[in-house]
């Protein structure tokens, strides 16, 4: 099994340090109330590390995962409460449970106030002398990974986690999200190679069966459905959006989480799921449905292979940590974190916001949305590394109105004296900058 080592920590450090390159704190501060009274009981010590290592572990790997999406929040405070639960029966490790509350208006608009709870089942840990066994804290860490990825994703798109049915995130791209943090390959909670029957040795004419049966695709409605394939598809969707291409050298967890971030950082800003898809492919997929219905076309499935034997038989798929192998995610020792604060005194935290915050925020399956806070920016794409091996200079004159950046981005109409650079990578990529002739 193997441990996050030099690698993960290198990558993990170099994010940090993007991240405080890349955007400047606009901190909030939510009012917490707690509702309900204790439910820890006799587990002092899964109370005690779950509040001062796990949750801001998994918390501060997420910031560090998507640096852009959520920089905003680095300094930000909200809470969240702890429920215990010992029950046999269910066949959840843990779940994060949110809701709205206290329903207003505020500056003209529609506003609320945020329940977060986190529920971790004791039935289904080991104890050795009050902590919990190794195999068993690398466990509750990847599902903790999950929920607090769902918790990130519900304050940050609002309106796309708890709007109407048609404004809702379809559960695939939600779960599968979640999946990707926590890794969709993961014994503890391993859907694809269990739920799916999709190994390293899996041929892609099988994986194109298993991802469209009834129960398996995309629109089946089902756990496979939510977190395998689900998985898959939003890790494919980070691939592309990362503009490293499909081969499969290049289908790693830095190059994922950079795609998944520029998606996030879109949605956030307000733009609808449709958009977002069809802007990262390059229109390869119009929208959200359009690429449900493809989503077992030749790209997808021979990245679904590569992916699967990059992670390997022991690896978790996961894109925190910088290493789809990786298992052990966090780093055990204590950290502080104001953000997603737990309070183990309470089952449930309400949340109540800045009136300059925008509660209902990002955009939705179909319909633009509001940015959470008025200097919330998307942030242009690094250049991806490698060696030029051509260059050339077209004049103004040739380059139309319709002429595009490698990201979707529309360059400004071009006026006289101005060239533009392109730049041809020796992975196929191409990079074009607008440059001023003196």
């Amino acid at each position: 099994m193997k441990r996050l080592l030099t690698r993960g920590a290198k990558w993990i450090l170099s994010m940090a340090f993007l991240l405080s390159l890349t955007r400047t704190a606009n901190a909030f501060d939510a009012i917490q109330t707690p509702n309900g009274g204790s439910t820890v009981g006799s587990y002092t010590q899964l109370a005690d590390v779950l509040d001062k290592e796990i949750v801001p572990q998994a918390v501060e790997a997420i910031l560090n995962t998507f640096p852009n999406a959520f920089g905003y929040l680095k300094e930000c405070s909200t809470g969240v409460g702890l429920k215990l639960v010992n029950n046999s029966s269910s066949s959840s490790l843990a779940s994060f449970t949110t809701g709205s509350a206290n329903g207003r208006y505020e500056n003209g608009k529609v506003t609320y106030d945020l329940k977060y709870s986190l529920t971790v089942n004791v039935a289904y840990l080991d104890f050795n002398d009050g902590n919990l066994t190794d195999n068993c804290r690398e466990e509750i860490e990847h599902f903790v990974l999950h929920e607090m990825m769902r918790a990130f994703c519900t304050e940050a798109l609002t309106t796309g986690i708890l709007g109407g049915s048609t404004e809702r995130f379809p559960m695939w791209f939600v779960e599968g999200m979640s999946q990707a943090c926590s890794g969709g390959c993961y014994n503890g909670n391993d859907f694809v190679n269990k739920g799916l029957g999709i190994t390293e040795t899996t041929s892609e004419e099988n994986i194109r069966n298993k991802i469209t049966s009834s129960g398996n695709k995309l629109t089946g409605g089902t756990p496979n459905s939510r977190q395998a394939t689900g998985y898959l598809a939003v890790m494919y969707i980070g691939q592309i959006a990362s503009g490293k291409g499909l081969s499969a050298e290049n289908i790693t967890a830095p190059n994922i989480a950079l795609g998944l971030d520029r998606v996030l950082n879109k949605l956030i800003y307000g733009m609808s799921l449709d958009a977002v898809i069809n802007d990262v492919t390059g229109g390869e997929y119009e929208s959200t449905s359009d690429f449900e219905a493809k989503f077992a076309d030749s790209n997808s499935v021979s990245f679904i292979s590569n992916l699967i034997k990059n992670v390997g038989t022991e690896g978790c798929g996961s894109i925190v940590g910088g290493d789809l192998t990786l298992t052990q995610l966090l780093p055990r020792e204590q950290k502080a974190c104001s953000l997603f604060d737990l309070n183990t005194q309470t089952p449930c935290v309400v949340n109540r916001y800045p009136s300059d915050v925008v509660v209902l925020s990002g955009g939705t399956k179909t319909q633009d949305g509001e940015m959470p806070i008025s200097t919330y920016t998307i942030v242009a794409p690094q250049e991806p590394e490698g060696d030029a091996t051509a260059i050339e200079e077209i004049s103004a004159e040739l380059i139309s109105t319709e002429y595009y950046t490698i990201n979707g981005e529309r360059l400004a109409e071009p006026q006289r004296g101005v060239t533009i650079e392109i730049k041809r990578f020796s992975d196929g990529l191409t990079i074009r900058r607008k440059h001023i002739v003196k």
